[in-house]
C-alpha cells in the first residue's frame, strides 16, 4: 500500500481530512480502540497480516507503508 492510501484508511477510521503521510495516527486522536479498526481495515485493504504493534511502532502512513510492505501476503 501506498503511504496516500494509507492516510486515506487514517482519515476514514478518524472522520478527518487531509491527513499527511508523516502525521502520526495517535496524535490525529487516534486510540488503542480505533486503532484496532485501522488494523482491520489495512489488512483488508492490503492482504497482509498488519497487526496493531505495527500501527504502534509505525504510527505514520510513510512508516507504515514500508512495515505493511515487508510482511508476507496474509495465508487464507
Amino acid at each position: 500500500m501506498t503511504p496516500e492510501a494509507i492516510a486515506e484508511v487514517f482519515g476514514s477510521v478518524l472522520d478527518i481530512d487531509d491527513v499527511l503521510i508523516d502525521d502520526s495516527f495517535f496524535d490525529l486522536g487516534g486510540s488503542s480502540f480505533s486503532a484496532l479498526t485501522l488494523v482491520s481495515k489495512l489488512k483488508q485493504a492490503s492482504g497482509r497480516p498488519v497487526r496493531l504493534r505495527d500501527v504502534v511502532r509505525e504510527p505514520s502512513p510513510r512508516g507504515l507503508a514500508d512495515a505493511i510492505a515487508a510482511l508476507p501476503p496474509a495465508e487464507s
